[in-house]
């Protein structure tokens, strides 16, 4: 019976997926925790977004080189 094989082989490739979405998640999330834990640690509020920080700094306007 030939059915088995192509189960096999079908199953062991959703199975490798399946355990590199995990890992890419997995390091993900440790990635982004040791981030919160090094603003924490640094005093800082690690859920205050990065927009606020940017708005807190003047604009600066770029020159433009405009010939007549």
């Amino acid at each position: 019976m030939p059915l088995p094989e192509p189960l096999i082989l079908g199953g062991s490739i959703i199975g490798f997926a399946a355990a590199s979405v995990a890992t890419f998640i997995t390091v993900s999330y440790l990635e982004v925790k040791d981030k919160i834990n090094n603003q924490i640690i640094s005093g800082e509020d690690p859920y205050e977004l990065q927009v606020e920080k940017q708005r807190k700094k003047p604009a600066q306007k770029k020159k433009s080189n405009k010939r007549k």
